[in-house]
């Protein structure tokens, strides 16, 4: 490591993908010289974290001390600047959607946008898959729905979700089924299930 070190915490923040993303750890190391990885696990819930499990955070690592403050402040507006351009966004895309004829399904309701998230692990024995990626009492998955307003379903083998058609579970490999009224909240819960499924498959 590099003589000049800070963690950043960005477990709780909602553009934490742009920042953990190689391209930009990437992009901060040719223009800073830092190196910037990422670690700790994201918690859809903070207060599970530990001191052995830490929430996700970024480690910043600089031979020199201007390096590192350069690195940082990087990242700080880096944080910064996502946020209200999401919400600009989405109040320009509301105001263009009602021209669009949504999708209908067979009973002619409107389709939401969705989404499936194939889950990459097979059960083990002694490694509850299914419960590993909801949490407890569904914790994980309800807070991704409270958080984006998407309905979020695990469904395939082991998952315990019954077909409507069939009244079994589907034969398909167990994957996280997203839908939503809009595709800008299905585009979120899909990144919020795929860092959750990251946590889970470094706990596998």
């Amino acid at each position: 490591d590099g003589d000049f070190i800070k963690d950043i915490e960005v477990n709780d923040l909602r553009n934490r993908y742009t920042l953990t993303k190689g391209s930009t750890q990437k992009m901060i190391k040719e223009e800073t010289g830092a190196d910037v990885t990422t670690r700790g696990n994201y918690y859809p819930d903070k207060s599970m974290a530990t001191a052995a499990n830490p929430p996700l955070y970024l480690h910043v690592t600089s031979t020199t001390k201007d390096g590192l403050e350069q690195a940082v402040k990087k990242i700080e507006e880096l944080m910064q600047q996502e946020l209200p351009n999401l919400i600009d966004e989405r109040r320009f895309r509301r105001r263009e959607e009602p021209r669009e004829q949504p999708d209908r399904d067979h009973l002619g309701r409107r389709k939401w946008p969705e989404k499936r998230i194939p889950i990459d692990l097979e059960p083990i024995p002694g490694f509850n898959l299914r419960a590993q990626v909801v949490g407890s009492g569904g914790s994980y998955v309800k807070h991704i729905q409270q958080e984006t307003r998407c309905r979020v379903q695990i469904k395939g083998r082991g998952s315990g979700f019954m077909e409507h058609d069939t009244g079994r579970e589907s034969d398909e490999q167990m994957y996280l089924h997203v839908a939503g009224p809009e595709q800008t909240m299905v585009d979120t819960a899909e990144e919020m299930c795929k860092s959750l499924l990251e946590s889970v498959r470094q706990q596998y």
